[in-house]
């Protein structure tokens, strides 16, 4: 147990590692260039003023160790949060409406399909179309088309406003995988801060495609597999869980790992298919003075002390091992092995 530890806390380390450097590489790369996105959907870099952003990262350092120094603690609590996303829905339904964005490119082709279907016009299926081009457009197609049903002409509008219900989904998602994860309410808090001061994503509303509800639906996707995994009797059984169909039942598949574990054979079961012998459990006085008199016609060994019949009692061993293991891993309970459990009650 030591040794899968120390070797946990290794990988943990190597990862947060890694981690870190990805992060002080982007963190560096920010302050010298920033990423810009044409119409022809070209990713270009440019420079930035290296003084004024070095500057406003000094003047939050600054920030920080003064409040640090004075010992001033901030309290979130739910009220100024739930005052905060109300404050930022406005903001981004202002955007939406103050901008007047167009859809171009892929979006403006999917609202444009979306729209030829409520009117019968299903001619981007043919052969040349762009979905009979780009199947697998299919489904964000059906989700425009239902908006397209709904809101006629403000469908655009409704994707637009769709999107800022798309981040609250995710923020919610991830602050609450956090709360899993740490078991901490001030990281928790935090991290939902740190997600709603990211401007850039809260900007990308406008643009209607599968990118915010992806987001949204993994990160819930996510949470949902975290709270699944809390509950400690799922632990045991998901992967079984995962793996299991029609012909293959969680019964029959639960037997194939156990014969695994135990590694028991098609050869080994041959013996027992007769009785090979009786182990006894626990006895009393009066069960003692019965034991006596039938070992004396019994056809098959009458094991009362394990230690004499340790190569008969191989997988009963092994069994009870394994048992012993999950029960300390579970409760840190030492059991007694199956050599020293005392047999007789008084």
């Amino acid at each position: 147990m030591d040794k899968e530890n120390k070797l946990e806390k290794i990988i943990n380390s190597i990862i947060k590692v890694i981690f870190l450097c990805i992060i002080i590489f982007l963190f560096v790369c920010s302050i010298f260039s920033s990423a810009t996105m044409k119409k022809d959907e070209h990713t270009t870099y440019k420079q930035d003023n290296v003084i004024i952003q070095i500057g406003c990262i000094t003047v939050a350092c600054a920030i920080v160790t003064f409040l640090r120094a004075k010992k001033v603690k901030i309290k979130i609590s739910k009220k100024h949060i739930i005052i905060a996303i109300v404050i930022w829905i406005i903001i981004c339904t202002v955007w939406i409406f103050a901008t007047k964005l167009q859809p171009r490119a892929d979006q403006s082709k999917i609202l444009d399909a979306a729209i030829q279907m409520k009117n019968g016009d299903f001619s981007t299926f043919k052969t040349g179309g762009y979905l009979y081009k780009n199947p697998h457009q299919l489904g964000l197609l059906l989700y425009f088309y239902l908006f397209e049903l709904i809101f006629n002409n403000n469908a655009y509008i409704a994707l637009q406003i769709m999107n800022i219900l798309a981040i609250l989904v995710a923020y919610y998602s991830v602050f609450r995988i956090v709360e899993y994860m740490y078991k901490n309410k001030n990281v928790s808090k935090l991290t939902i801060v740190g997600l709603f001061l990211f401007i850039p994503i809260s900007m990308y509303i406008t643009f209607i495609y599968g990118n915010l509800l992806g987001f949204a639906l993994s990160m819930l996707a996510l949470l949902f597999e975290f709270k699944y995994l809390e509950d400690e009797k799922n632990k045991d059984i998901i992967f079984i869980e995962k793996i299991k169909t029609r012909g293959f039942t969680y019964s029959r598949l639960s037997r194939c790992l156990m014969h695994i574990i135990l590694d028991i054979k098609k050869e080994n079961i041959s013996q027992y298919e007769s009785l090979p012998y009786i182990r006894i459990l626990g006895f009393d006085k009066k069960g003692r003075e019965y034991l006596s008199q039938i070992k004396k016609t019994c056809p098959v060994p009458i094991i009362t002390k394990a230690a004499d019949y340790k190569n008969l009692l191989t997988n009963d061993i092994h069994a009870a091992s394994l048992y012993n293991q999950i029960v300390y891993t579970k409760s840190g309970t030492i059991n007694k092995d199956e050599f020293r459990q005392p047999l007789y009650i008084k």
